[in-house]
């Protein structure tokens, strides 16, 4: 793959602001939702959250040059990929440890990351590389076909189109986004170029932590929560020391009676 065939950038700052919208809200409202339902703690289905975030997407992204595609792969899970239709580019969104997880897992062959990433490669449909070990069994290889009719499902009106796959992956702390970039990727999901977009990244009130000379921190990390553990015995204690206390008082005053 030529380097100068690599486009520059993937995608406008103004867009970039929007995808980072789109996920921090659907953090909110999902929280929201459980919060109105009377729940304290967030257990929810993993996919619960992914509903709203590309229910988002979908709003956000309404507008030309973008088109939002629905795509389900099963019963339990589907999502939307958005697709420029000026520069031919598609996006997926993904959590950065969920993009490297499908990476390792050799056995996910047509995992729909690893089928829309192979429009990557100068060739159609290229095949994974892995290490050669002495087995006594064949080692499974995706099947190209396999690929063209995956792709055929999911996108068939714009498959053959499309220039390039953006892996937008991101991670995020208790106060939303804490990272985000544009990927280009191979079918074995080895990145070969990366856009950095974590300066779109505005810090929310809560991550302001020097505003002396008007500037503003932004931590990397979440800063640990701090618990106040009151000084002094718990009140069942201290009612047992009173107790006690008033006992030996008694006996006290009983022998000196008693003299």
């Amino acid at each position: 793959m030529l380097k100068s065939s690599i486009p520059k950038d993937v995608l406008a700052e103004r867009y970039v602001r929007l995808v980072i919208k789109a996920i921090n809200d659907s953090k909110e409202q999902q929280y929201q939702e459980l919060n109105g339902r009377g729940f304290n703690i967030n257990n929810g289905r993993y996919q619960d959250r992914w509903n709203y975030l590309f229910h988002n997407i979908e709003v956000l992204f309404s507008d030309k040059p973008f088109k939002c595609y629905e795509i389900c792969r099963s019963a339990l899970w589907g999502f939307v990929a958005i697709y420029n239709l000026g520069s031919k580019i598609l996006y997926i969104i993904l959590k950065k440890d969920r993009f490297n997880t499908i990476k390792n897992d050799h056995e996910s062959m047509y995992h729909y990351v690893k089928v829309l990433n192979s429009i990557n490669s100068n060739k159609p449909f290229i095949t994974i590389s892995k290490p050669k070990q002495i087995s006594l069994f064949p080692t499974k290889e995706p099947s190209s076909e396999h690929i063209f009719d995956d792709l055929e499902s999911m996108l068939s009106d714009i498959k053959d189109e499309i220039k390039w796959c953006v892996d937008i992956l991101f991670t995020e702390n208790a106060n939303g986004v804490d990272s985000i970039s544009g990927n280009l990727a191979t079918y074995d999901l080895d990145i070969f170029k990366t856009y950095n977009w974590n300066k779109y990244i505005v810090p929310t009130i809560t991550e302001i932590s020097d505003t002396k000379e008007g500037g503003i921190v932004k931590s990397d990390k979440n800063p640990p929560i701090e618990l106040k553990i009151r000084k002094g015995k718990p009140r069942e204690y201290k009612e047992q020391d009173m107790v006690a206390k008033k006992e030996k008082d008694d006996r006290g005053k009983k022998n000196t009676d008693g003299n």
